[in-house]
């Protein structure tokens, strides 16, 4: 037996409970806050796994996460996986010519944009979960009542979280 110490305790007592239940589906603002280049299970592929933290509107804080197979025995899988990470890229504000220069996957930290995430249960063993079905630009309206499409370089070109939302 081992007894913990009171701060151990305190701080037991005092965590919060993490909420890994699948966020609604609709539109979100997300930011790339993680990436790391991994190897499939067979060993014969490669996938760029991506963590994303919800923005808003609702849902702030909650992460998402997605695998773009990029090299797969299945030729149509990596090219869904590679038109996935370049519509991510022009969505949050990037011209062909960066993509062009696209070279290593840190590049993606801090992009920001609109994602269009569904649920979906494939009765596996964890459930239910989000997927990010597409990526767009995000719109913020004007102070005349018009709107732009506002370009996120870098996550301190805008706040975002900040901002009003309306989406495409």
């Amino acid at each position: 037996m081992a007894v913990l110490s009171a701060d151990v305790l305190n701080g037991i007592r005092s965590a919060e409970v993490q909420d890994y239940s699948p966020i609604p589906e609709g539109d979100y603002t997300v930011k790339v806050n993680n990436t790391e280049l991994k190897g499939t299970k067979s060993g014969k592929g490669q996938y760029i796994k991506v963590e994303f933290t919800v923005l808003g509107p609702k849902h702030q804080g909650r992460k998402l996460f997605e695998n773009f197979n990029i090299i797969n025995d299945n030729p149509e899988t990596a090219r869904i996986a590679k038109q996935q990470i370049k519509n991510l890229m022009l969505a949050s504000g990037w011209s062909p010519e960066q993509v062009n220069q696209f070279s290593d996957t840190d590049q993606l930290l801090g992009l920001t944009c609109c994602a269009r995430v569904s649920v979906r249960d494939d009765g596996g063993e964890y459930g239910p979960q989000n997927r990010i079905k597409r990526f767009s630009k995000m719109e913020i309206p004007q102070a005349g009542g018009g709107s732009f499409s506002a370009v996120f370089a870098t996550p301190q070109a805008a706040p975002a979280a900040e901002v009003p939302f309306s989406f495409k």
